[in-house]
């Protein structure tokens, strides 16, 4: 799970439809999140979407992208990708038993 209270200012994230976006500042309780067209929205420290009436349907914030070689900060997303191509393998290899 995503934890925006680890970012500092400047920070680039990355949300559920892919779109890079970048930590502004802790407001309060909510984090500012700063979009490439200026806007600003919160989040909750878990990266999802706090509800107001400026709503934005982008997604919540999936990954914490380093500024020096744009790697995931934490592991998440990789040991879903991970998890993902061993069960492809799996799959294929049932396929291939079900044909015998």
């Amino acid at each position: 799970m995503i934890d925006l209270k680890s970012c500092k200012p400047g920070d680039k994230l990355r949300t559920r439809n892919g779109e890079i976006v970048e930590y502004s500042h802790v407001d309060l309780y909510f984090h500012a999140i700063k979009y490439p067209n200026g806007m600003i929205v919160n989040r909750n420290s878990n990266g999802s979407i706090v509800f107001s009436g400026h709503y934005v349907n982008d997604g919540d914030i999936v990954e914490i992208i380093s500024d020096n070689d744009e790697q995931p900060v934490n592991n998440e997303i990789e040991l879903l990708r991970q998890e993902n191509e061993l069960l492809k393998r799996e799959i294929e290899s049932l396929k291939g038993a079900i044909q015998k």
